[in-house]
């Protein structure tokens, strides 16, 4: 028989032995107190330890049911070993703990969202230093976090929402502005995470501040360009300064040229048109002359 099997006890030992004597948590008054609540809801179900013959406890989960027969209140009780169980779930506490203090002691923002669900699943507390903003107001609302991007880049950023739903996957970085008004430059990244299946069921990310590393790079970009001790623009800035006039001028010289001739011959035929209304054959003649020899340039 079963009991025999788990427990280690024989059918005939167990008929002799009380509640308390197999489940180690429970003390004759506390088992007095579950009947009396068995009597009165008629179903009680829940988790205990029941010991061995070899005193091991085991898991299991009772479901106790009260019935009358004959005038006499009984107990019929289904105990099922939940041992199994048991260690799974405290391998999925073991892993979200290493999880958790992974995620609640580094700089970067980890974050994980179920599409299906539009549900934000988990964010870690780097987001309220960051963002400047509570993690419980990215819960209530998951997409709250894009009303703090600045204008010029929300574009790019739902640009990158709209693909991320598609593949799983965006590399984006944008500008947020925290609720005491200053800037911060964020590198945003999603990775796809898929089920059995092989297809998209969430999203995992991270969020890094490089506001940092972008002022760095626009201090380097600044000493390039300007003298140290006088911060006046040194020579690469003027001759970088002197290459964009100087392209400045050649295009819009090229423009003069080929327009030039164009431009005399449509001021000369203005001439024309007015000589003709005045009268003045000679000048008339002239100013054919004229077009014909910028007619002669203008051909290619």
């Amino acid at each position: 028989m079963k009991p025999v099997i788990t427990w280690g006890y024989s059918y005939d030992e167990l008929l002799t032995m009380s509640v308390p004597e197999i489940d180690s948590a429970t003390s004759q008054q506390n088992w007095d107190e579950h009947w009396q609540e068995l009597k009165r809801e008629g179903s009680v179900r829940l988790e205990t330890l029941h010991k061995t013959k070899n005193g091991r406890l085991i898991p299991v989960e009772v479901n106790a049911n009260y019935f009358e027969y004959g005038g006499i209140g009984y107990n019929l009780a289904l105990t099922h070993d939940i041992s199994e169980r048991k260690a799974v779930e405290y391998a999925l506490r073991e892993q979200e703990e290493r999880f958790r203090q992974l995620t609640d002691n580094i700089e970067e923002v980890v974050w994980l969202t179920d599409i299906a669900m539009g549900k934000l699943l988990y964010i870690s507390p780097a987001y309220q230093h960051i963002w400047g903003r509570n993690c419980e107001s990215l819960y209530e609302n998951p997409v709250s976090w894009l009303e703090t991007i600045h204008p010029q880049d929300i574009d790019n950023v739902r640009q990158a929402l709209a693909q991320g739903k598609v593949t799983g996957q965006y590399d984006i970085d944008f500008r947020i502005i925290r609720p005491d008004g200053t800037i911060r430059h964020i590198h945003q990244k999603a990775f796809p995470i898929l089920n059995e299946a092989g297809e998209l069921y969430r999203i995992a990310g991270t969020a890094q501040d490089i506001t940092k590393r972008k002022e760095q790079e626009a201090h380097i970009e600044y000493l390039a360009y300007h003298d140290s001790l006088t911060a006046l623009p040194n020579r690469l800035l003027t001759m970088d300064r002197l290459g964009h006039a100087k392209m400045y001028w050649l295009f819009y010289s090229w423009i003069w040229i080929a327009l030039k001739p164009l431009t005399i011959h449509l001021a000369i035929s203005r001439v024309i048109c007015c000589c003709n209304r005045s009268g003045h054959a000679y000048l008339v003649y002239c100013g054919k002359r004229t077009l014909l020899a910028v007619s002669g340039e203008m051909s290619f």
